[in-house]
């Protein structure tokens, strides 16, 4: 099976050899949407083989595979439910998949790779849309950012990953496929209006601003590509860095919200806060 994979303003090629027709049924319902044609330059490629797990670790054992290493441009790497290889410069990875619904998390993780290198940014956090502007809020684990999107009546594009991409010096939050919470008829982005830090350190309902200097240090703990080649590879930190200093540069509205899980939020979140 040879298709393109269209989401988050990018499209790149998806190779997987030999697949039945209970898989490709898979793909075609979670994914159908997605699966677009070649209208604009592919930015990478990757071909994913449904393996056998015991079958694959005993043809690899005598290798010495290792959970991560670095073999010149390529980063080579074992999971439990999957293994691969990603060359991080050309953009192309070859991953062997334990189960279907691994297929899930690679092709996040590699979207999560081409939108880092388009000045994206892939944040844990959760996105919901009100008469067509994004929000999105970032936050620690457990913090109340999927109970604030459901609260808000808003449409959840993002539950748990939000993909933020730049064009013509306006910030997109996209819908992908990835997580379950998808509520918008189809996968058209939505301008962001305002990136909101929850914070629970007060128990009370207060929104205020905050210095766009002051977001560095709290995004970077909240980049999404968690994997081992995002964190230890130059190319990618610099990337990183790169793409979270333009996101502060060129976006202004970050706020702090002390959430006690009330209905008063949402006003707060709708309007700007006062200035004292």
């Amino acid at each position: 099976m040879k298709t393109i994979f269209d989401v988050a303003d990018l499209q790149y090629r998806v190779r997987i050899p030999r697949i039945d027709r209970r898989t490709k049924t898979y793909l075609f319902d979670r994914y159908g949407q997605y699966i677009g044609h070649n209208k604009k330059e592919a930015v990478g490629e990757i071909v994913i083989h449904l393996s056998h797990r015991k079958r694959f670790q005993s043809e690899n054992r005598a290798k010495g595979l290792k959970a991560l290493e670095k073999r010149g441009t390529l980063y080579v790497t074992h999971k439990g439910i999957y293994a691969g290889t990603i060359d991080l410069i050309h953009r192309k990875g070859e991953f062997h998949c334990f189960s279907v619904s691994a297929l899930n998390t690679i092709l996040k993780l590699f979207t999560s790779l081409c939108v880092l290198f388009k000045r994206g940014l892939v944040l844990h956090a959760s996105a919901i849309v009100i008469k067509g502007k994004a929000f999105v809020f970032v936050g620690k684990q457990g913090v109340g950012k999927s109970t604030i999107a459901r609260l808000s009546g808003g449409n959840i594009i993002a539950d748990d990953t939000s993909f933020i991409v730049p064009s013509n010096r306006v910030f997109y939050v996209h819908p992908t496929p990835f997580d379950k919470n998808l509520e918008l008829p189809n996968n058209s982005p939505a301008p962001l209006q305002k990136c909101i830090y929850i914070s629970h350190k007060l128990q009370n309902d207060t929104f205020e601003r905050l210095r766009s200097r002051d977001m560095p240090k709290l995004l970077i703990d909240h980049i999404r590509p968690d994997m081992d080649f995002f964190r230890f590879s130059p190319l990618c930190l610099n990337e990183i860095f790169t793409s979270i200093i333009n996101f502060v540069a060129s976006f202004e509205k970050f706020y702090i919200l002390d959430f006690s899980k009330s209905d008063n939020f949402l006003d707060l979140i709708l309007h700007e806060p006062s200035a004292d």
